[in-house]
């Protein structure tokens, strides 16, 4: 505390100031989405004792108050250019108080957290989904400390963060940490929200595979009550640095159904919960240059002489260079079709698709990429840019993205849609199977799929004795 006052008033006799007392230094810039208030923010500096990190996934809270925080966020010049600004990802309460404070945590040379002095910052809301009314909105808050206050504190080493409602001197012990992405050049995300359930993991596997056959820098996702084999597979992923996956934590409902993913569930909570998963992902790989939401299940098959997602985006990014959004026409392999091959491949077993795109029952499944500092915020199926930056589709000629599933109980018309054969993906078989038989412990990580690993084999024998003449 005597360090801190000795920077802002130097020479005076506040070094001697009690633990027990804080400054307050009042900040004229505030940022300028509409659901602030006219308040002005301050920064307080005061003590606290001994703090606990919470585990990955779980929530902090500022009790009372219904918000609960996920993820905290570092962001470089947005919005208090040269400030330090965190972003805040999780929920709150429809139409109940919002009003908290942040309280920020420095570290020390060692790396260990000095909880003696917290840096208060008063938190406004920066969106709030709400094209579905439930228990628990998708929330984002900002807390940002501007350029000339950072310059009056004299450091901002600021590695976690708690929550409260009034003043930091009550602030409970629980802390997240700050999350700074790391910048990559020619870089793609991917985004799962979340993975939960009864997932194949042959399917994961293929999936994960291509993906990296593709190029993808990373992938996040949730989880939720995973079947163990899946979940073998993701945590070998995540073992690679692939694979980021979290254990999700829903704060509990007020009222009503039990909070999850599984079914059967509350469906409206279920999808308001995937897009603050969504969200999650636009601030936790803002460092990179694009990230795309989607599913387990979907895969962009590159055209033109491209060979990577990025390839795609960045040629699509060229065509219309205002963008922050890129919306895919979806096609689907229905798999109610049925099989029109053999192939050791899930994905290599099917070649019938849709006619025209983006078939979900009602003509609207697209998919999207957006550029994470251009964008507002996202949804499954769309981009809502920053001003002034737009959306845009991305040119047809350059990809096909692909979905494979069964048709939904409240889907039309699925066994007379117009369908055509698609043989893009068989160019990509051979090279899948190599990369998956190349995996070391393979077995153990299908160790309930040892005929899937076996016909696998026995495909890749046969067409090597047959290219070679034997």
């Amino acid at each position: 505390m005597g360090v801190i006052l000795r920077r802002l008033f130097p020479g005076t006799a506040l070094t001697g100031v009690l633990v027990l007392c804080y400054i307050a230094i009042s900040i004229g810039w505030k940022p300028k989405w509409e659901s602030h208030n006219a308040d002005d923010t301050d920064v307080k500096e005061e003590k606290q004792p001994s703090l606990r990190v919470v585990n990955p996934g779980e929530t902090i809270q500022p009790h009372p108050l219904q918000i609960h925080i996920s993820t905290v966020v570092s962001h470089a010049d947005f919005p208090a250019l040269g400030g330090f600004n965190l972003f805040l990802n999780g929920w709150a309460r429809y139409r109940e108080d919002v009003d908290f404070k942040c309280c920020l945590v420095r570290a020390g040379a060692d790396g260990s957290l000095l909880p003696d002095v917290l840096t208060q910052v008063k938190a406004w809301m920066y969106h709030q989904f709400t094209m579905w009314i439930v228990d628990m909105q998708a929330t984002e808050f900002s807390c940002s400390i501007s350029r000339d206050q950072l310059s009056a504190l004299g450091l901002d080493n600021f590695t976690h963060v708690a929550l409260v409602e009034n003043t930091c001197l009550e602030a409970p012990r629980e802390v997240l940490p700050i999350l700074f992405p790391r910048r990559v050049a020619g870089s793609v995300g991917v985004c799962l929200k979340v993975s939960y359930g009864a997932l194949e993991a042959t399917r994961v596997l293929e999936w994960m595979e291509y993906h990296r056959m593709m190029a993808v820098t990373s992938v996040f996702t949730y989880t939720w009550d995973l079947d163990p084999q899946a979940q073998t597979v993701f945590d070998y992923y995540a073992r690679l640095g692939f694979l980021t996956a979290v254990p999700a934590h829903p704060p509990p409902s007020k009222e009503g159904p039990k909070r999850g993913f599984r079914r059967p569930r509350y469906e409206q909570q279920a999808w308001v919960d995937e897009v603050w998963a969504a969200n999650d992902c636009k601030h936790r790989m803002s460092g990179l240059d694009y990230v795309i939401v989607m599913d387990i299940d979907e895969y962009i098959v590159p055209k033109r002489g491209l060979k990577t997602y990025h390839d795609v985006l960045e040629a699509a990014h060229n065509s219309n260079p205002g963008a922050g959004g890129f919306s895919f026409d979806s096609h689907v392999f229905l798999l109610n079709w049925g099989a029109t091959r053999e192939s050791p491949l899930h994905l290599g077993n099917f070649t019938l698709r849709t006619k025209t795109p983006n078939y979900s029952g009602f003509d609207q499944n697209s998919r999207w990429a957006s550029m994470p500092g251009r964008t507002y915020f996202l949804l499954n199926n769309l981009v809502v840019p920053r001003k002034p930056f737009v959306t845009a589709p991305v040119p047809s000629d350059l990809y096909t993205l692909y979905h494979y599933r069964s048709c939904k109980v409240n889907w039309k018309g699925c066994d007379t849609r117009s369908r055509l054969e698609d043989k893009s993906m068989i160019q990509h078989e051979l090279p899948l199977v190599e990369r998956i038989l190349a995996l070391p412990n393979l077995g153990q990580l299908l160790y309930d799929d040892s005929a899937y690993v076996r016909k696998m084999r026995h495909w890749l024998d046969k067409r090597q004795k047959n290219a070679s003449g034997v």
